[in-house]
Parts: C-alpha cells; structure tokens; sequence
C-alpha cells in the first residue's frame, strides 16, 4: 500500500478522533485528540494492517502564539511496514494528557523528560 493510500485508510480507522492525515515524505503524520490517545495507541500496535510497535520518541513543542500552544509527537515505528507515524496532539496551555505507558513501557522515561 503506498503511504498516500495507507494515509486515507488511516482517515477512515481513526475517524473521529483521528483526522488530518497526511504522507510526509517517507513517513506519515496523523493529528489526534487527546483524550483519545491510548485508544489510538492500543489500534495502531493492534491493527494487522498497521502494527506500530514501536514508540521511539516523544516530543513536545511549543508556540507561545498558537491558541494551542503545545503539540505533542509521538513518533511509531512499525517494523513490518518499515514505517513511521508521527501522532500529534496540539493543547491549550494548561491541559493535560493521559500517560502512554500502559501502551508503551518505555514511554515513562520520556513523558518525564517532555
């Protein structure tokens, strides 16, 4: 599948909570709400047709100018599609997200250091 029809199906999986998906050159970028994210996680390590095992690392990035100043990435690797997602959280300063490391064991050190 090529990452710009990969990039629909993910459109239609995650829907509602998923939305703005879209190929990025080799990899593939995906905006999320989240409230939602470890239901997306436990889909995309789950899913036959997606198999994101992997969380390699977790960036935060702020924009004091935006009304949703911090975004979140989470960058996924799938080792049997050799693929990245990059799932993104954009917030509200204040606003809180729930912990990734029932998903992901490896998280804890990461959410820590974000």
């Amino acid at each position: 599948m090529l990452l710009d029809d990969y990039s629909k199906w993910l459109d239609k999986a995650l829907f509602p909570v998923g939305y703005g998906s879209r190929a990025h050159g080799w990899d593939l970028v995906v905006k999320v709400h989240s409230d939602e994210i470890l239901s997306i996680l436990s889909f995309l390590q789950n899913s036959a047709n997606a198999s994101f095992k992997v969380l390699s690392d977790l960036a935060v990035i702020d924009r004091p100018s935006n009304e949703k100043r911090f975004s979140i990435v989470y960058n996924l690797l799938s080792l049997k599609y050799q693929c990245r997602l990059f799932l993104r959280l954009c917030l509200s300063e204040g606003a809180s997200v729930p912990s990734v490391v029932s998903a992901f064991a490896g998280a804890d050190w990461m959410e820590r250091e974000a």
